[in-house]
């Protein structure tokens, strides 16, 4: 079986080595094949052929590079490498991770040639205060996660254009789309949270702004994706109550944390309600919403005192006038 690695790089010329090495000393059955595409996100400090020259002459296994000529964020870049790549199944792997052992890939094409649609191992994430979170199961991250490229064409699934959190929408609707689904609790890869990458350098305005704006973004999206695939209703409602409940609790976060976003959140969560929940307004009544609320809330640490309801913030929405007539 043929496994691409598919490694997005924007000015990652002093971090992409280490990833790459992580992937060179991979241990995996005879037979079995390992591609390295290196997709050159548009880097302004110039191209990663010299890199992939050097790993190639150590003979284990092939490097390419892909050049994009303008830059289009993390999610395109992936698009790039999973068009390019001829693989069977192909793993994502950030310029500034690593793998988690030397056994992480061996772990996710066991699974992959029991024919599943997506394998998914454990991930640790290593903040830059130097503590580490292993994140289990998830359909947010690409870490760790190997996805077979006939699903992907069964149902034409791509990323989108959006910058951030196009993961998680990418995800979504793949999580929607299958139940063909292996969970290995072993980790395979190791996520350096960088003190300077988007998310730490700007977290506050990430988490509760301009990334939480572009969630909002990919949950209008998933809706569209999940509709035009025929997906039952009665689950893309399930996936949709979900969804605004996680707005709710990082509405009342970002209360505390980043009021001065609110504002400029509200009418982009008002056109998911408009542009995604209306729809399913026959199924989304207050019990499916607070089966939802309950869920996601199982799952959300309390770090701030809700400063509304649930049902408050439905009804700032303009939802529950609709529901009720």
């Amino acid at each position: 079986m043929r496994l691409d690695v598919i490694i997005p790089a924007y000015e990652a010329h002093d971090t992409i080595d280490r990833a790459i090495a992580s992937v060179m000393m991979q241990k995996i059955d005879e037979g079995d094949e390992i591609q390295i595409l290196i997709v050159n996100d548009a880097s302004p400090s110039g191209s990663y052929h010299d890199c992939a020259k050097y790993w190639a002459a150590l003979g284990r296994f092939p490097v390419a590079v892909i050049d994009r000529k303008k830059n289009g964020g993390c999610g395109q870049a992936r698009q790039t490498g999973i068009d390019a790549g001829e693989g069977d199944c192909f793993t994502v792997l950030d310029a500034d991770d690593v793998l988690g052992s030397p056994f992480a890939l061996r772990v996710m094409l066991d699974g992959m040639k029991l024919d599943y649609d997506v394998v998914m191992g454990q991930f640790v994430e290593e903040t830059a205060e130097k503590t580490m979170i292993t994140h289990g199961a998830n359909w947010v991250w690409m870490h760790g996660k190997c996805y077979a490229r006939k699903f992907l064409r069964e149902y034409g699934l791509r990323f989108n254009e959006t910058r951030y959190n196009e993961d998680v929408g990418f995800n979504s609707v793949a999580h929607n789309l299958t139940e063909n689904v292996l969970y290995v609790p072993q980790v395979v890869y190791i996520w350096e949270n960088r003190s300077d990458s988007t998310v730490r350098a700007k977290h506050d305005h990430y988490c509760h702004g301009y990334g939480w704006r572009s969630f909002v973004d990919n949950m209008v999206w998933v809706e569209e994706e999940l509709r035009s695939r025929e997906v039952e209703r009665e689950k893309i409602a399930d996936f949709l109550a979900q969804a605004v409940a996680r707005m709710y609790w990082n509405t009342q976060d970002g209360h505390e944390t980043l009021p001065e976003e609110e504002e400029n959140n509200w009418p982009e969560m008002k056109r998911f309600c408009r542009a995604a929940m209306l729809r399913y307004a026959d199924i989304l009544d207050m019990g499916k919403l607070r089966e939802g609320y309950f869920k996601v809330a199982a799952e959300t640490p309390m770090t701030s005192v809700p400063y509304m309801t649930f049902d408050a913030f439905l009804e700032r929405l303009g939802y529950t006038e609709v529901i009720a007539t």
